[in-house]
Protein backbone atom coordinates (compact mmCIF):
# COMPACT_ATOMS: atom_id res chain seq x y z
CA UNK A 1 0.00 0.00 0.00
CA UNK A 2 1.18 3.43 -0.72
CA UNK A 3 2.15 5.66 1.60
CA UNK A 4 0.93 9.61 0.45
CA UNK A 5 1.60 13.03 1.01
CA UNK A 6 1.56 16.53 -0.11
CA UNK A 7 4.36 18.54 -0.01
CA UNK A 8 3.70 21.94 0.21
CA UNK A 9 6.09 25.11 -0.34
CA UNK A 10 5.30 28.46 1.57
CA UNK A 11 7.43 31.80 2.36
CA UNK A 12 8.26 31.82 5.92
CA UNK A 13 6.60 35.15 6.97
CA UNK A 14 7.49 36.72 10.43
CA UNK A 15 4.93 35.49 13.14
CA UNK A 16 3.84 32.29 11.22
CA UNK A 17 4.00 28.96 13.32
CA UNK A 18 6.19 26.40 11.63
CA UNK A 19 4.27 23.76 13.72
CA UNK A 20 0.89 24.38 12.55
CA UNK A 21 -0.68 23.62 9.11
CA UNK A 22 -0.76 26.84 7.16
CA UNK A 23 -2.46 26.13 3.58
CA UNK A 24 -3.26 29.76 3.19
CA UNK A 25 0.51 30.22 2.80
CA UNK A 26 1.27 27.33 0.09
CA UNK A 27 2.58 28.58 -3.25
CA UNK A 28 3.21 25.29 -4.75
CA UNK A 29 2.15 21.83 -3.56
CA UNK A 30 3.17 18.22 -4.55
CA UNK A 31 1.83 15.03 -4.13
CA UNK A 32 4.10 12.07 -3.71
CA UNK A 33 2.22 8.88 -3.73
CA UNK A 34 4.95 6.19 -2.59
CA UNK A 35 7.64 5.96 0.18
CA UNK A 36 6.34 9.11 2.38
CA UNK A 37 7.68 7.98 5.98
CA UNK A 38 10.07 11.36 7.29
CA UNK A 39 12.70 8.40 6.89
CA UNK A 40 12.22 8.07 3.65
CA UNK A 41 10.62 10.87 1.59
CA UNK A 42 12.17 13.21 4.67
CA UNK A 43 15.35 12.34 4.83
CA UNK A 44 15.63 12.81 0.67
CA UNK A 45 14.26 16.54 1.04
CA UNK A 46 16.67 16.67 3.58
CA UNK A 47 19.64 15.89 1.88
CA UNK A 48 18.75 17.46 -1.26
CA UNK A 49 17.74 20.80 0.07
CA UNK A 50 21.35 20.95 2.33
CA UNK A 51 23.04 20.21 -0.74
CA UNK A 52 21.54 22.67 -3.50
CA UNK A 53 21.01 26.43 -3.74
CA UNK A 54 17.95 27.66 -5.60
CA UNK A 55 16.89 30.88 -7.19
CA UNK A 56 13.29 31.31 -5.58
CA UNK A 57 10.48 28.86 -4.30
CA UNK A 58 9.31 28.06 -8.24
CA UNK A 59 13.25 27.38 -8.97
CA UNK A 60 12.89 24.89 -5.55
CA UNK A 61 9.59 23.37 -5.97
CA UNK A 62 10.74 22.18 -9.67
CA UNK A 63 13.57 21.07 -8.81
CA UNK A 64 12.46 18.38 -6.07
CA UNK A 65 9.83 17.56 -8.43
CA UNK A 66 12.75 16.79 -10.88
CA UNK A 67 14.94 15.06 -7.98
CA UNK A 68 11.72 12.99 -6.53
CA UNK A 69 10.91 12.03 -10.13
CA UNK A 70 14.15 10.24 -10.82
CA UNK A 71 15.13 6.74 -10.28
CA UNK A 72 17.97 4.51 -10.73
CA UNK A 73 18.93 2.08 -12.81
CA UNK A 74 20.22 -1.09 -11.97
CA UNK A 75 23.45 -0.29 -13.63
CA UNK A 76 23.12 2.59 -11.80
CA UNK A 77 21.68 5.44 -14.60
CA UNK A 78 19.23 7.27 -13.30
CA UNK A 79 16.10 8.02 -15.56
CA UNK A 80 12.93 9.51 -15.05
CA UNK A 81 10.03 7.55 -13.46
CA UNK A 82 6.41 8.28 -14.56
CA UNK A 83 4.34 8.72 -12.55
CA UNK A 84 4.07 8.48 -8.05
CA UNK A 85 5.08 12.71 -7.87
CA UNK A 86 2.44 15.17 -9.17
CA UNK A 87 2.16 19.08 -9.16
CA UNK A 88 -1.08 19.78 -7.83
CA UNK A 89 -3.33 22.92 -7.94
CA UNK A 90 -2.74 25.43 -4.48
CA UNK A 91 -6.54 26.44 -5.65
CA UNK A 92 -7.34 22.71 -5.19
CA UNK A 93 -5.61 22.38 -1.58
CA UNK A 94 -7.11 19.70 0.13
CA UNK A 95 -8.05 19.50 3.32
CA UNK A 96 -4.93 18.36 5.79
CA UNK A 97 -7.00 15.85 6.92
CA UNK A 98 -7.16 14.19 3.59
CA UNK A 99 -5.77 10.78 2.64
CA UNK A 100 -2.48 11.72 2.96
CA UNK A 101 -0.08 10.06 5.90
CA UNK A 102 2.00 12.71 5.83
CA UNK A 103 2.51 16.76 5.39
CA UNK A 104 5.43 18.39 4.60
CA UNK A 105 5.97 22.08 4.63
CA UNK A 106 9.31 23.47 3.27
CA UNK A 107 9.58 27.11 4.65
CA UNK A 108 12.20 29.58 2.61
CA UNK A 109 12.46 33.42 1.77
CA UNK A 110 12.11 34.66 -1.56
CA UNK A 111 16.10 33.87 -1.92
CA UNK A 112 15.82 30.81 -0.65
CA UNK A 113 18.68 31.12 1.94
CA UNK A 114 18.01 29.43 4.45
CA UNK A 115 15.16 26.36 4.44
CA UNK A 116 13.34 25.08 7.37
CA UNK A 117 10.87 21.62 7.01
CA UNK A 118 7.69 20.66 8.71
CA UNK A 119 5.87 17.29 9.06
CA UNK A 120 2.80 16.29 10.26
CA UNK A 121 1.23 13.22 10.58
CA UNK A 122 -2.51 12.83 11.83
CA UNK A 123 -2.24 16.50 12.17
CA UNK A 124 0.39 16.52 15.03
CA UNK A 125 3.63 18.35 13.89
CA UNK A 126 6.47 15.52 14.51
CA UNK A 127 9.10 17.72 13.24
CA UNK A 128 10.24 21.40 12.92
CA UNK A 129 13.88 22.27 11.98
CA UNK A 130 16.52 23.08 9.30
CA UNK A 131 17.44 19.96 6.94
CA UNK A 132 20.72 18.77 8.93
CA UNK A 133 18.39 18.49 12.07
CA UNK A 134 16.41 16.14 9.73
CA UNK A 135 19.30 14.32 8.58
CA UNK A 136 20.30 13.95 12.09
CA UNK A 137 17.33 12.52 13.45
CA UNK A 138 17.03 10.08 11.05
CA UNK A 139 20.16 9.36 10.73
CA UNK A 140 20.95 5.44 9.95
Amino acid sequence: MATRSHIYFCERTQGVSFNEHHQDKVEFMIYNHHDSYPRDLGVKLANFLDDVKFHDMGCLAASVVGKLKMVATQDGECIPHIGGVYLINTRCLIDSSGYEEYSYYIWTKFNCNEVYISIFSDDKCIFVGQPKALQTKYDN
